[in-house]
């Protein structure tokens, strides 16, 4: 006992000493008043950063209260001023402020917000980098940043490529979940800090990534244990081996952070049960019911499972499909786009969605 608490005590010693070595944020605003000054001379004062216009002519002015740092490449060999560095606390607030009063806005489309969000956030990181990631304000913005890239990829799947960079959101979500997951190893070792979302944030890097299933076998075990991992594992078994019978009906009892990490994967699986439906039920006097279609593929209606057959000349008629051994299932096939699904997800998204954002409604 003894001796364990002297180890805990030298690695948060070590952690600590660590971290003396980086500056400390002197910048109480969420953006510095350089910054405001500079952008609003530039006329570079986001439409997002400004309060309520009292008349229609009225230019967009800097405003402290809504401005918020924009992410800027660090001069090569030059050192940030603490001047322009927030603190950890005034990181965590402006946090808090994106999530609960820009992401839900609806006065504008919802690409242009995720674009703002997400260059703001990048700043955040960069401030909590420079800074050495002090704990306990990384973690929980960290959580923020994923929950928010994870439903910007569900939001805006049906977006154009110049709206949203699909490819982008899931590089900028993996960075967060690489630096994370390397806190909570940290953090658990070193401080015991509580961590009330890790159960559900470690099964969203399970789903999202089947290398994190070797990682989960040495979670403790009352994380690997708990529902939300495991059936996060179970889940990502099943979309390897095709499953897809089990995989869908699985689905509508995961929580929405982990519905929103399955959303990617949903339609490529689809196309490949309905080429393996096709191989098994391809018969000249067969047919197969749409209905059964519907619940198997986790589909929200019969015209959904119908468009996704003619994409592969397959015929619905009278509510029967006739699968055919001429239905094109080509390998380089594109079509088959993440849609928008209100039966898997749509029915989970949270009321409040800013504070599930934040963690305070992470109820599914």
């Amino acid at each position: 006992m003894a001796e364990s608490m002297a180890k805990e005590s030298g690695s948060r010693r070590k952690v600590d000493l660590e971290r003396e070595c980086f500056p400390v944020g002197q910048c109480v605003d969420m953006c510095p008043s350089s910054e405001r000054v500079r952008r609003h001379h530039q006329k570079r004062v986001n439409k997002l950063e400004t309060g309520p216009l009292t008349d229609v002519h009225e230019k967009c002015t800097a405003d402290r209260r809504f401005m918020v740092k924009e992410y800027s490449r660090p001069a090569a060999g030059r050192q940030t001023s603490v001047d322009l560095l927030r603190n950890p606390s005034t990181l965590q607030e402006t946090m808090t402020y994106l999530m609960t009063r820009i992401v839900p806005r609806e006065d504008m489309p919802w690409w242009q917000v995720y674009q703002f969000v997400t260059d703001r956030c990048r700043a955040v990181h960069q401030d909590l980098i420079l800074q050495g990631m002090p704990c306990p304000w990384s973690i929980p913005i960290l959580e923020q940043s994923i929950r928010f890239h994870l439903l910007a990829a569900y939001w805006l799947c049906e977006a154009d490529i110049d709206e949203f960079d699909f490819h982008l959101n899931a590089e900028r979500l993996q960075n967060c979940f690489s630096l994370l997951l390397q806190l909570y190893d940290s953090e658990a070792r070193a401080v015991s800090q509580p961590l009330p979302f890790r159960i559900e944030m470690e099964a969203s890097a399970i789903i999202l990534g089947s290398e994190s299933l070797p990682r989960a076998l040495h979670l403790p075990d009352d994380i690997r244990e708990s529902s939300e991992v495991s059936l996060a594992i179970t889940l990502t078994h099943a979309q390897e081996d095709c499953n897809f019978v089990r995989f869908f009906r699985l689905c509508q009892h995961a929580s929405p952070l982990s519905v929103f990490s399955l959303h990617a994967s949903i339609a490529l699986l689809r196309r490949e049960a309905l080429r393996i439906m096709n191989k098994a039920f391809a018969m000249r006097t067969a047919t197969f019911p749409v209905d059964v279609a519907v619940r198997w593929l986790g589909a929200d209606n019969d015209q959904q499972v119908q468009r996704w057959c003619r994409r592969h000349e397959i015929v619905v008629a009278e509510k029967k499909i006739h699968f055919r051994r001429e239905a094109s299932f080509p390998s380089d096939e594109n079509n088959w786009r993440a849609e928008r699904c209100y039966r898997l997800v749509e029915t989970k998204i949270p009321k409040d969605i800013g504070q599930w954002l934040v963690g305070e409604n992470n109820e599914g």
